[in-house]
């Protein structure tokens, strides 16, 4: 029922968990839309270079994956602070990506970003709805957390186009 799941959104601070999903999903667009522009113009490198680069962000995204099922593992029954590990991670290594600027070093940096924001979205879309099972909300849960992941990729596709418009 609808009051039900309002209620469980705020008393156990769900929204938190959706907001971090539109968060990582921007992330993951982004890195996505960028790799290829950063590889190919910024670097200078030719196209057939960037392609074999560009297979770094999805063998990082699956050593994300593999790192998240560690942490879920090592942690049991703690899946928030995986979460939080892995988001805390996405944000620092953003910020170093920002402070170093583009760089060979970028690359790596944008494989980290993500391959955590890939973990801890699976975090979010799976261990975190699956603790309410309980409650008889979870694929509700599900839907609600993977709409905001699209939502911010969908933010950060307007924002990248914007963006690209502008620079000419």
């Amino acid at each position: 029922d609808f009051k039900g799941l309002w209620g469980a959104l705020r008393r156990e601070r769900l929204w938190v968990a959706a907001l971090l999903c539109v968060c990582l999903g921007l992330v993951k667009e982004s890195v996505s839309l960028w790799a290829p522009t950063i590889l190919t113009k910024v670097l200078g490198m030719d196209a057939k270079g960037s392609l074999w680069l560009l297979l770094v962000i999805p063998l990082a995204n699956m050593g994300g994956l593999f790192l998240t099922r560690a942490l879920s593992l090592r942690l049991a029954g703690r899946p928030w602070l995986v979460a939080r590990l892995l988001f805390l991670t996405v944000a620092a290594a953003s910020a170093v990506l920002l402070a170093v600027g583009v760089s060979p070093a970028a690359v790596l940096l944008l494989a980290v970003v993500s391959a955590m924001a890939n973990g801890c979205n699976s975090i979010l879309l799976s261990q975190i709805p699956l603790s309410y099972a309980s409650e008889g909300i979870v694929s509700t849960l599900v839907g609600i957390f993977d709409f905001c992941s699209y939502m911010g990729a969908a933010v950060s596709s307007f924002l990248l186009g914007k963006i690209l418009a502008n620079a000419g």
